[in-house]
């Protein structure tokens, strides 16, 4: 009985065992002896410097300057493919050349190019690099460079490397002017430093463009702040009268939104060329030297600046869901272009109408013309507003000979929507609300809070407004325009 009780026993402790030897147990945790702190990571030091020996070269050279206490084996610099605002990649790499690598020592570091637009750079630990490159710079457009013997002209995503992983690092840009030419840009100044300004992340810094010449320049005040314009060039301009009608369109501007939301503003004007491209505290604006007499060339010009400028809020700080902090190496996709581009275009002669550029007629004679070009674009069949503003990256810049067939602009098509939009609030509403309250109320509830609005946002601002579903509208909207039922309306 005993002996059967013990065999028993051992099988039973036997089972047992193997039982627990199948089941996970936690891992001890041993403490080592000096526990390892991870570093906290500190951002680098980065100082540019531009300068532009020999114009006629149209060669910029660009010093780039890094001090870093984290400085990795491998430092990966990269130039920019693209620029906010302007939706295309452009590739600007390949403007770069001549790039070179040493140490604080001035020893030379060993670098390979990895892709398109990255150089990487052997440190061999040191904990200063200095890079030096030229961009070629022969282009003048509000997106690209340029450098003569008469002035120059840049965008810092053109023409500024960035470094791999920080883009929400400081840096700073010191210019070295040929002769005794002037600096122009929206980035504040270094304390105690010529020429040399401060940005303090990289969405800052490439979105302050340059201009470096022998302008003329006139300065006004709105609501305490400060504007600047600078022209670059000879032309028919009147100064005083630019500052003058500039300063109206501000505080139009003002009025919608209740401040500016800047410390100051520069208008940069090249009397070469045309367009312009919005920045947040400055523009870059194009326009033929001839181009400010007689008055219909000045109001198309206004028309420009109006434009540039109301970017500064419905851009800028109302920002569509993609558009910031931005991805420099790729596309920056959204379907929001048509209120980014259309609805500024829509403000940009509303602004002229409140300011008293135009005329009702005026303005109504313009928007007429606008409908009859958008009836006779067969592409309004094909392509949706949002669709429009999505590939945008691969149609709007590169139209060939079938565009007109395939494809429409957020830039027209958006303002007209934007303006039945209005329609449609004011009706509803009773003259209760408008627009203004919609793009005010994405002005408070986004920028103030630090978010990015979406399409759906969009139209929930919209219907507030309203006071009604929108479904049905925005949906003919990005089909057709009914613009018989919503005029009877």
């Amino acid at each position: 009985m005993s002996k059967k009780i013990g065999v028993k026993a051992i099988i039973f402790l036997l089972v047992v065992v193997c039982f627990s030897m199948n089941q996970e147990t936690p891992a001890q945790k041993k403490r080592p002896k000096n526990p390892v702190v991870e570093a906290k990571p500190v951002a680098p030091d980065i100082a540019y410097t531009v300068s532009m020996s020999k114009p006629s070269t149209h060669l910029l050279e660009v010093d780039m300057a890094v001090n870093w206490s984290q400085m990795p084996g491998t430092l990966e610099v990269k130039m920019p493919v693209w620029t906010p605002g302007s939706y295309m990649i452009r590739e600007y790499a390949r403007h770069a050349q001549g790039f070179s690598a040493k140490d604080a020592a001035g020893a030379a570091l060993a670098w390979r190019k990895i892709n398109k637009n990255t150089w990487a750079v052997e440190t061999r630990s040191a904990g200063a690099v200095a890079i030096s490159y030229k961009v070629y710079a022969n282009e003048l457009t509000v997106r690209t460079n340029e450098l003569n013997d008469e002035h120059a002209f840049w965008n810092n995503a053109a023409t500024l490397m960035f470094i791999k992983g920080q883009l929400a690092a400081p840096a700073t840009v010191t210019v070295n002017p040929f002769g005794n030419w002037k600096v122009a840009t929206g980035l504040p100044k270094f304390a105690g430093r010529a020429d040399t300004f401060r940005a303090e992340n990289f969405d800052v810094l490439y979105d302050s463009p340059f201009e470096v010449s022998n302008f003329n320049e006139i300065s006004f005040n709105v609501q305490g702040k400060s504007h600047r314009i600078v022209f670059s060039g000879e032309g028919n301009y009147d100064m005083k009268r630019c500052a003058a009608d500039f300063a109206k369109i501000v505080e139009e501007s003002y009025k919608i939104f209740g401040e500016l939301p800047y410390d100051d503003y520069t208008f940069i004007v090249n009397l070469r060329g045309g367009g312009g491209l919005e920045h947040l505290n400055s523009t870059a604006l194009q326009v033929n030297r001839f181009g400010f007499k007689p008055d219909s060339r000045y109001k198309n010009f206004l028309g420009l600046v109006a434009h540039e400028y109301f970017h500064a809020f419905n851009v800028k700080r109302i920002r569509p869901d993609a558009l910031g902090p931005f991805d420099y190496e790729n596309e920056n996709y959204t379907k929001l272009l048509w209120v980014a581009e259309g609805g500024t275009e829509y403000y940009s002669n509303i602004l002229l109408l409140r300011a008293g550029f135009i005329t009702d007629k005026e303005y109504l004679k313009s928007r007429a013309s606008g409908f009859q070009s958008l009836q006779e674009t067969p592409g309004r069949l094909e392509q949706s507003l949002e669709d429009s503003s999505f590939d945008a990256w691969i149609k709007f810049y590169r139209p060939d000979e079938n565009a007109i067939n395939n494809q429409i602009s957020y830039y027209d098509k958006g303002e007209l929507v934007m303006m039945l939009l209005d329609i449609s609030i004011r009706s509803t509403s009773g003259g209760a609300k408008s627009l203004d309250d919609v793009i005010r109320h994405l002005y408070i509830e986004f920028y103030k809070k630090g978010k990015n609005f979406t399409p759906v946002d969009f139209q929930k601002a919209s219907e507030t407004m309203a006071g009604k579903s929108l479904d049905d509208f925005l949906l003919n909207m990005f089909a057709e325009l009914p613009t018989s039922t919503l005029i009877r309306s």
